[in-house]
């Protein structure tokens, strides 16, 4: 039981996250078919989540949001309807290129400050793909 007091924390799949609904509609049909995969047996929406906490006698409900994946990952969404090819490079690259001449290495750092536009944009606009939620008992 949680103190009359209390507070939760908790962080769930967002189901209006960016991928689901700004995908071109071929890609979008390939990212829904990804999208509900055994890491998550469902996804939610803040209106929902809040409407049951509010139910069970919660207040002071804040949702939250952030995007795991950079902005890389999400154009190989965009453009080629599939991920990254692993975990790690769809959460922590946003390198484009491997060599060090000027422009590639120019161009990297173009893509880590764009990556850090996105991911506040995903924050601000309740895109990224997890809600955090904190209430009060």
């Amino acid at each position: 039981n949680l103190a009359d007091d209390g507070k939760i924390y908790f962080e769930l799949p967002n189901r209006n996250e960016a991928l689901n609904l700004y995908l071109p509609e071929e890609n979008k049909k390939k990212f829904n078919t990804f999208f509900w995969h055994k890491a998550h047996y469902s996804y939610f929406y803040a209106d929902t989540i809040k409407y049951a906490l509010e139910k069970v006698g919660f207040k002071n409900i804040k949702i939250n949001y952030r995007h795991e994946y950079t902005i890389i990952n999400f154009l190989n969404w965009y453009f080629t309807g599939s991920p990254q090819k692993t975990f790690v490079n769809a959460t922590t690259s946003t390198d484009l290129f491997e060599g060090n001449s000027l422009f590639e290495t120019k161009m990297n750092d173009l893509f880590k400050e764009i990556n850090e536009q996105f991911l506040q944009i995903m924050k601000e606009t309740a895109s990224g793909d997890s809600m955090i939620i904190m209430a009060e008992k």
